[in-house]
């Protein structure tokens, strides 16, 4: 059974710095530990749902 983890993370002055560092390391640790996992952006600039995968 795959573990899949959900990060939720808003637009703010924080998630540019502490958290967005935060984030950025959880994400790199999760991937080489092979679980599934999701970034999921609150509150964004962007008008629409975009999907986008990184270090495929």
């Amino acid at each position: 059974m795959n573990k899949k983890v959900y990060l939720f993370n808003s637009k703010s002055r924080a998630a540019i710095y502490g958290i967005g560092t935060y984030i950025d390391k959880l994400t790199k640790c999760l991937q080489s530990a092979s679980i599934d996992f999701e970034v999921i952006y609150l509150n964004s600039d962007d008008y629409e749902i975009t999907i986008s995968e990184k270090g495929v």
